[in-house]
C-alpha cells in the first residue's frame, strides 16, 4: 500500500540544505499550505506566485487512484482538536473531489461491533478505508493498554486500535510509516549514507566525536512530534530545550545544525510530498531556536530573479 502524503523538514540557506527529518504521519501545515497562505498573500496583496498550486489536485490526483472501490466510504477519524478538525476537513473535500464519499469521526463516536466481528459507524455501515489524525505511536499506545486487559476485544467497547490495526480496515497513512515517521530513521540513514550532502551525522548512542562536534548537538525523542523534548547543546551547555510528555522515550543524537534566521525569526522550510514528489511549500517560524507546536505559518511567495 502506498502512501498519499508527507512532509519534510528542512534548514535551508544561501548555500546547503539539510533534512531535520521526514514527518510521513502528519498533517500539520497541510491546510495552510494548500489554502490558506494563497488567500492570505491575495489579501494583503504580496507580489510573487503561490508555492503550492497544485496540492490540492495532486491529493485528489492520489484519492482518486488509491484503490478504493466505487461507492466506499473513507472515514476521516480525527482527536477533539481544532487544528486537527481544520486539516481533516481540507482531505475531506480532497477526497470527495474524487467521487469518493467520506464521513468525519471523533474519536471513535458512533462505532459499535457488527454481527461478524467487524467496526461499524453509527450509519451502520462498515468501516473499511480510514484516513487519520491519529499519530501510529498513540495507536500502538492505545493497543498496549487494551490487551493489557486481556478482554476479548468485542465484549469491550471500540477502542481507536482495533479500529485501525483490524486486518479488515485499509489506513492511511499506512502502518509501515511509523518506520519513516519515527526519528529513529535519522541514524540509519546516515549509517547508509555517511556523509551525504543533505543529510546531519545521527547516532543512536551519543559518541565523542559527536559530543565535541564544533557545531554541537540535539537530543531528539525517537517517538517525538511538535519539537516536544528537543534539547540543542553546544560546548557542553544547553543553548535550547522544549519540554513536553516525550521524556520518557528513547533519544536519537543528531549534528545541530540551526536554522538560518530571518527578520529575528528561525525559519523552517517544509516541502509537501503528495505519492513521493514536491506538491508545496510552506514555512514555519519561530523566535526561539525550536520550532514547536505553536510556531505560526509564514506566507512564502516565489519571486523570479
Amino acid at each position: 500500500q502506498h502512501s498519499i502524503m508527507g512532509r519534510l523538514d528542512l534548514a535551508i540557506d544561501d548555500h546547503e540544505v539539510k533534512v531535520y527529518e521526514y514527518n510521513a504521519d502528519s498533517a500539520s501545515c497541510l491546510y495552510e499550505c494548500g489554502y490558506a497562505q494563497e488567500r492570505w498573500a491575495n489579501a494583503v496583496g504580496l507580489e510573487g506566485s503561490d508555492p503550492g498550486p497544485h496540492l490540492r489536485s495532486e491529493l485528489t490526483a492520489a484519492w482518486r487512484d488509491a484503490g478504493i472501490p466505487a461507492g466506499a466510504k473513507l472515514h476521516l477519524m480525527l482527536d477533539d482538536d481544532l487544528e486537527e478538525a481544520y486539516h481533516a476537513r481540507y482531505v475531506r473535500d480532497t477526497v470527495q473531489e474524487a467521487g469518493i464519499r467520506t464521513k468525519l469521526i471523533k474519536g471513535v463516536e458512533g462505532m459499535c461491533w457488527g454481527p461478524e466481528g467487524e467496526v461499524m459507524d453509527d450509519e451502520g455501515e462498515r468501516v473499511q478505508f480510514v484516513w487519520k489524525t491519529w499519530a501510529w505511536e498513540t495507536v500502538i499506545d492505545d493497543y498496549r493498554s487494551q490487551t493489557a486487559t486481556h478482554q476479548h476485544s468485542q465484549q469491550r467497547r471500540v477502542s481507536l486500535s482495533d479500529v485501525l490495526l483490524s486486518d479488515g480496515v485499509t489506513v492511511w497513512e499506512p502502518l509501515w510509516t511509523v518506520i519513516t515517521s519515527s526519528k529513529a530513521i535519522l541514524p540509519v540513514l546516515w549509517q547508509m549514507f555517511p556523509g551525504h550532502p543533505h543529510l546531519l551525522q545521527a547516532e543512536f548512542e551519543l559518541s565523542t566525536a559527536l559530543r565535541n562536534h564544533p557545531a554541537g548537538y540535539v537530543t531528539k525523542p525517537i517517538g517525538g512530534r511538535c519539537g516536544k523534548n528537543v534539547t540543542m547543546v553546544k560546548d557542553g551547555a544547553v543553548v535550547a530545550s522544549l519540554g513536553g510528555g516525550f521524556d520518557a522515550k528513547p533519544l536519537v543524537y543528531q549534528e545541530l545544525w540551526p536554522l538560518p534566521r530571518m527578520d529575528g525569526f528561525s525559519v523552517l522550510m517544509c516541502p509537501w510530498l503528495v505519492r513521493g514528489k514536491c506538491a508545496g511549500l510552506v514555512l514555519r517560524v519561530d523566535k526561539n531556536l525550536i520550532t514547536g507546536v505553536d510556531s505560526p505559518t509564514e506566507v512564502l511567495r516565489i519571486v523570479p530573479l
